[in-house]
């Protein structure tokens, strides 16, 4: 995700007429900050996928500091190794993942004519019943 200037936003808001909260805050988020400061690198990844869906990575966002326009605090983010394409769904609650994992693996095993084969999450437990 990426963070557009102010100006950006000020003039997409203006042009598509989008719902906006009345919090004026500005200022750089912390998300921001963490994603510039400088850390060791991660090892190599051995993992290896010749096909869409071999292996999708998965983690549920845990609540943003603010919430959106339409209720939604976490997000669930999805992204396929092999294409690296990315999805993301705002849900209001975590009990919400289940049904949008569902929703998900429907929507892409259509569109590239595959079954998924495998999921990867941190394991945290949002996931845990997956795997039961």
């Amino acid at each position: 995700m990426g963070h557009p200037s102010y100006q950006i936003i000020r003039h997409l808001v203006s042009k598509f007429s989008l719902p906006t909260s009345s919090n004026k805050i500005l200022g750089v988020c912390s998300a921001y900050k963490q994603g510039k400061s400088h850390c060791l690198s991660f090892s190599s990844s051995q993992s290896i996928s010749n096909h869409p869906l071999e292996l999708i990575f998965s983690h549920v966002w845990d609540p943003s500091r603010s919430m959106s326009t339409n209720g939604n605090k976490y997000y669930v983010l999805f992204v396929d190794h092999f294409s690296k394409f990315t999805w993301l769904f705002p849900i209001a609650n975590k009990s919400g993942v289940m049904q949008i994992f569902c929703s998900f693996q429907k929507l892409v095993e259509c569109q590239f004519n595959c079954k998924i084969k495998f999921v990867q999450t941190d394991w945290d437990g949002k996931y845990r019943s997956l795997h039961t």
